[in-house]
């Protein structure tokens, strides 16, 4: 059994006080125990869309309309946009510009009355529902992370909601979840030496958003003395 010894009181300097103003010392004892104590490696990391589609024009011609605004949902093979052509030689029909996909409309490229080309973008659809944890990890840390199966995920940005999947609410009003690690790739980029790491998490994360990764390592027992229990000598622990 290990005993921590304490004083209260003020500590005045080396020189002696007087009589009047020393304050009496209070002795206290807390007892201590092993606790669980482990390293971490954090790392910034954004959330990305798994599923994009960039829809682009299928002709040249001008944009006649747009069906759907930023923001807006669109089902799978729901109507976007309309190009019209422009050649004065032939009557075409208007051309409907369809998404491939259901989702949100995530960018809008273009405006009503606008020439385009064939091939230019001219909305962006995503699923915000199907998102993925995307983090850059230095090659000198690939060996701790390698075997890691799970890390917690830190945001200001995290959707409210309850606390689900071990959430907890931080000090500064963040969301703490948890992310499983879905894959490393086993090759560096030439030009940052990292190497992408992929995650995913079962809470909601705002697309786009960006966040703190956090991996534990080292897990090991040790005894916490608190710090108020160590007295300084001249910036030396005594």
């Amino acid at each position: 059994m290990i005993f921590l010894f304490g004083f209260g009181g003020a500590v005045g300097s080396e020189t002696s006080m007087p009589a009047a103003q020393k304050e009496k010392a209070t002795v206290f004892t807390e007892k201590v125990a092993f606790t669980e104590i482990h390293d971490h490696l954090v790392y910034p990391a954004k959330v990305v869309p798994k599923v994009i589609s960039n829809i682009n024009a299928d002709i040249d011609g001008v944009v006649d309309s747009i069906l759907k605004k930023l923001g807006d949902k669109v089902s799978s093979g729901e109507a976007v946009s309309v190009l019209k052509h422009t050649d004065p030689l032939y009557q075409y029909a208007k051309l409907k510009v369809f998404s491939p996909i259901k989702g949100l409309v995530s960018a809008v490229h273009v405006s009503e009355g606008q020439q385009v080309n064939r091939g230019q973008k001219l909305l962006e659809v995503t699923d915000p529902q199907k998102i993925k944890i995307i983090v850059e990890i230095p090659s000198f840390d690939l060996v701790h992370i390698r075997n890691q199966k799970r890390a917690e995920i830190k945001s200001i940005d995290i959707k409210s909601s309850d606390n689900e999947n071990g959430s907890d609410s931080g000090k500064d009003g963040s969301k703490e979840i948890y992310a499983d690690v879905i894959g490393l790739s086993p090759n560096l980029d030439p030009v940052t030496q990292t190497a992408s790491c992929e995650l995913e998490s079962k809470q909601y994360l705002f697309p786009h958003s960006l966040i703190q990764v956090i991996f534990e390592m080292n897990k090991r027992k040790s005894i916490m003395i608190p710090e108020e229990a160590i007295f300084y000598k001249n910036r030396t622990p005594m």
